[in-house]
C-alpha cells in the first residue's frame, strides 16, 4: 500500500499523488509493493522499477547512488526473527528539490513505527525541515534499533557466562555459542556498510540532499563505530567463554583419568600378588604355611591402605 504525508500549512495531512508536484514536504511509505505499485512508483519517480528491486534484494550491499532527480540511498536494518537476528535492506529515495521522500521496504519497519510515536510537535518540526532531515531521523531510528537488537545479544551473552562459570554447559549452549558469533559477524558487516552510506552522505556524495543537514550524519558515523566495539566486545565475551568451557572439559577429563590411574594402581598390586601365588610354586614364601593364605591376604589388604592413603593425600581419588 503507498501512503503518502504532505506538510501543509504546519501540519501534515494525508495526500494524494498530485500533492507531489506542489512542491511541499513529501512522505511516501511503501510496504511489500505489488507489481501494480511498483508501476505506480515508476511513474511517480520516472526511474525504472527493476532499478528500485535491485535496491531490495537480499543480496544487495548498502549503497548511495544518485539516480535522475533522486538520491537513492539503500540502508539496512536489523530485526529479530525468533532466537535468531536478521537484517534487510530499505530503500530511501530523497529529493530536496522536488521535496519529496520515499521509504520502500520488505516487511515492517519499526524506524517509522518509532519516529511516529514523537509528538506531533516534533514531527512537524522534522516535516519542517525537509527530506534529508527526515531521511536523518529515519537512519537514526534504524540506527537505534541495532542497539536494542545488541542488548538482546548482552541478555544471551550473560545468560551463557552464567552457565559455563557454574559448569552447567551442554551441546546446546555451545551451539548458541556459534549461532551469536556467525550472528555477530552478519551484524557487523550490516553495520561497516551502512556506515559507508553514512560516510558518502556526510561527505556530499548525494547529489540531491541538502548540504545544510550533511554534518549532522557525522554523529550517526560514531554511533554505528560505537555499536561496532560493542560487537567485538561480545565475540570476544563469547570465545572467552567458549575457552572456559574447553578448559573446563578438559580439567574434568584430567581429574578422571587422575581417578582411573589411582583406582588401577590401587588394583593392581594385589591382583600381582594373586597372580604370583596362583603359579602354586613350593618356594614361595607362606607356601606350606598354615596360615599363610591369611598372611598374603594381609598383606595385600595392606598394599591397598597404603596405595588409597598416597592417592588420597595427592588429591587424586
Amino acid at each position: 500500500m503507498i501512503e503518502i504525508k504532505i506538510f501543509n500549512q504546519n501540519r501534515i495531512v494525508n495526500g494524494r499523488k498530485s500533492d507531489l508536484q506542489s512542491k511541499k514536504t513529501a512522505w511516501v511509505s511503501v510496504v511489500n509493493p505489488k507489481t501494480s505499485e511498483w508501476v505506480q512508483l515508476s511513474e511517480i519517480t520516472g526511474l525504472p522499477a527493476d532499478d528500485l528491486k535491485s535496491f531490495l534484494s537480499v543480496r544487495s550491499r548498502p549503497m548511495l547512488r544518485d539516480m535522475d532527480r533522486y538520491t537513492a540511498i539503500s540502508f539496512h536494518s536489523p530485526s529479530l526473527n525468533g532466537k535468531n537476528i536478521v537484517t534487510k535492506p530499505n530503500l530511501f529515495l530523497v529529493s530536496e528539490a522536488l521535496k519529496n521522500i520515499f521509504i520502500i521496504t520488505k516487511g515492517p519497519f519499526p524506524a517509522i513505527e518509532s519516529l511516529m510515536e514523537n509528538s506531533t510537535s516534533q514531527l512537524e518540526r522534522v516535516f519542517s525541515e525537509g527530506p534529508t532531515q527526515l531521511l536523518y531521523s529515519l537512519l537514526d531510528e534504524t540506527i537505534d534499533s541495532y542497539r536494542k537488537v545488541l542488548d538482546h545479544i548482552n541478555q544471551e551473552v550473560e545468560a551463557i557466562e552464567s552457565a559455563v562459570i557454574r559448569e552447567k554447559v551442554g551441546q546446546e549452549i555451545t551451539l548458541r555459542i556459534f549461532q551469536l558469533r556467525k550472528t555477530l559477524v552478519y551484524v557487523v558487516r550490516a553495520l561497516f556498510a551502512n556506515q559507508e552510506v553514512v560516510s558518502a552522505i556526510e561527505k556530499s556524495h548525494g547529489t540531491f540532499l541538502n548540504e545544510k543537514f550533511e554534518p549532522k550524519f557525522r554523529t550517526l558515523y560514531e554511533d554505528i563505530e560505537q555499536l561496532e566495539d560493542l560487537t567485538s566486545i561480545y565475540r570476544e565475551i563469547l570465545s572467552s567463554s567458549l575457552e572456559i568451557y574447553h578448559s573446563n572439559v578438559s580439567n574434568s577429563l584430567n581429574i578422571i583419568m587422575k581417578q582411573l590411574t589411582s583406582w588401577a594402581a590401587i588394583i593392581l598390586v594385589p591382583s600381582l600378588i594373586a597372580g604370583i601365588y596362583g603359579m602354586n610354586l613350593s618356594w614361595l614364601p607362606f607356601a606350606h604355611s598354615s596360615g599363610g593364605f591369611f598372611v598374603v591376604l594381609a598383606i595385600m589388604l595392606f598394599s591397598v591402605f597404603l596405595l588409597y592413603s598416597y592417592f588420597s593425600k595427592k588429591d587424586w581419588l
